[in-house]
């Protein structure tokens, strides 16, 4: 079993997980980023979340 690969940009992997608007997603992203590091594994607690959510853009707030 091989896991796909994942998307090259982060506006791909926001689409992917069901973001619509992602103009706004990235700012709110951009604000999160000033806090915790790219290479925190949150990031990816944080993707897994947003997900799952009903609607991901929201999940961001």
């Amino acid at each position: 079993m091989t896991t796909p690969s994942r998307p090259d940009s982060l506006s791909d992997r926001l689409g992917e997980i069901g973001v619509v608007d992602t103009t706004r997603a990235l700012l709110l992203i951009e604000e999160i980023r000033n806090r915790i590091p790219w290479t925190d594994l949150a990031w990816e607690a944080m993707f897994t979340g947003a997900r799952s959510a009903p609607d991901p853009t929201l999940y961001f707030l």
